[in-house]
């Protein structure tokens, strides 16, 4: 009859709790979970701005029919050190997609050698056993390696690697938008400067007739010396008036330059052919609900959420032991011209188990580290949703007000012009004092610049919809594109 010993069965009672403690991940308490767009509230300032179902194209751009801006983004898109930077991000994700996928895998290696060896006689064992003087060795073998995966760490590992592939992907769409966008705003802004120059030299000329006008008043004792000081200093703001707006041109012009990833000089001539009128962009019905799967930054960031929730669950599963085969079968001899006779072959299969039992706190330090990383990559994604409905809702309440101030401020241009006019008429005849004219000189000067203005916020308030709602985005096509590739 067989006993068992006590010792026996502490040995067993002690090994059964320490494989128990080592595969128990701390409590870190409940997840934190992504905040569906259907939770926030959009009635009244988004849904109901919606006039139809079509989303902006993905070249939003050449609905301004602008031939020279759509060769400009073309040229960015292609140069942009941005852009390029964010592709190559891509390539790195896919790399890394190509090493995880292959955990899964059986590994298959093959080793080869072949020396001169003496062995020692003076070792233990009688020499007369022993190859005498100095021979040659060969070995040729086959060695395989597979881990089993069965906790499915490798397989968490290959899902945070495939989400990051997917936000490198949306990343580069994101630099896409935000490039274009830019480059339109900046071309159209360019184009304002450019008119308000007119109008600034214009204005320049009627402040030059003016002081004309008034040193021959005084010449002929019509008036005294303060009308032309200030006919005079009202020519000096003009002409400060555009040189400032010169430098700004200059300004815009580089930025421009920058964002096509070219030199400053590459805008110097740069001409924005002039819009009569733009469409107006229409709002889709289901912005408020459907703009998780519309914009770039909102589908990277829901993918690095993804990738963090994966890689969190890599860090809990590296609690658990490891299952794995491997098998080695080769070929070995004394004297390399016997290694393909019988009897040199020799090999080994079997299985393993590995189980991190004592890591001084590192697995546990790891995983509260990729859990905190989840945490954070969640409440960054709520923000960035956050903003992503302002910024809607912001640009549709100025494209709204814009189109309203523009009615506006055409009327203020028209009165301002006409009592200009009629001021000039009667200080000519005599019936007035110069600063009336002065006055009414100001006003049609600032409700014309303001007219510019306002008719560059409405193509700027345009492009911020566009932008907003994504650009022409769409989450499906980078997944076509993903499982393409």
């Amino acid at each position: 009859m067989s006993t068992i010993s006590p010792l026996r069965v502490a040995a067993s009672v002690l090994l059964a709790a320490t494989l128990s403690l080592a595969g128990c991940a701390p409590d870190l308490g409940p997840k934190p979970e992504i905040r569906p767009l259907s939770s926030f509230e959009t009635e009244r300032s988004i849904t109901a701005a919606g006039r139809g179902e079509e989303w902006p194209p993905s070249q939003w751009w050449r609905g301004y029919n602008d031939p020279q801006l759509d060769g400009l983004i073309e040229a960015a898109l292609a140069d942009s050190p941005d852009l390029a930077s964010a592709i190559a991000r891509v390539r790195q994700a896919r790399g890394a997609l190509q090493a995880s996928r292959s955990s899964l895998l059986p590994s298959l290696g093959a080793q080869g050698s072949g020396e001169f060896a003496k062995q020692s006689y003076n070792n233990g064992t009688p020499s007369s056993a022993l190859p005498q003087g100095w021979e040659d060795y060969g070995t040729l073998a086959l060695s395989a390696n597979w881990n089993l995966d069965i906790w499915g760490k490798n397989r968490a590992l290959l899902a945070a690697a495939t989400s990051a592939t997917g936000a490198a992907l949306a990343e580069v769409r994101q630099a896409e938008l935000v490039l274009t966008s830019e480059i339109a705003s900046s071309y159209f802004d360019l184009g304002r400067l450019l008119e308000r120059e007119k109008v600034l030299e214009e204005a320049l000329e009627v402040r030059e007739s003016s002081e004309e006008l008034t040193a021959k008043r005084f010449e002929h004792g019509l008036e005294n010396e303060v009308p032309v000081r200030q006919a005079r200093a009202e020519m000096a703001r003009a002409r400060g008036l555009i040189v400032a707006n010169r430098e700004q041109i200059a300004r815009r012009r580089h930025a421009l330059a920058s964002l096509l990833g070219a030199g400053p000089d590459r805008t110097h001539d740069l001409v924005p052919a002039q819009l009569d009128g733009i469409e107006v962009t229409r709002v889709p019905t289901d912005a408020g609900i459907a703009l998780a799967g519309r914009r770039p930054d909102i589908v990277a960031a829901r993918r690095i959420v993804e990738a963090s929730q994966s890689g969190t669950e890599y860090a809990r599963k590296s609690f658990l032991p490891d299952v794995s085969l491997g098998g080695l079968l080769g070929l070995t001899s004394l004297g390399i011209s016997n290694l393909f006779d019988d009897g040199s072959d020799y090999g080994s299969a079997g299985a393993a188990v590995s189980l991190p039992i004592f890591q001084g706190g590192a697995l546990s330090g790891r995983y509260r580290v990729a859990r905190a990383g989840y945490d954070s990559m969640v409440a960054s994604y709520n923000k960035t949703v956050i903003e992503a409905l302002q910024e809607v809702a912001d640009a549709i309440a100025s494209r709204d007000s814009a189109s309203r101030q523009r009615e506006h401020a055409l009327n203020v241009q028209t009165e301002a012009e006409a009592a200009f006019a009629l001021a000039s008429q009667r200080y000519g005849a005599g019936l007035t004092t110069y600063i009336e004219v002065l006055t009414s000189q100001t006003s049609e000067l600032d409700a014309r610049l303001s007219a510019l203005d306002v008719q560059f916020a409405t193509l700027a308030s345009d492009i911020a919809l566009k932008r907003a709602l994504g650009g022409g985005y769409a989450e499906e096509n980078d997944e076509k594109a993903n499982s393409d590739d």
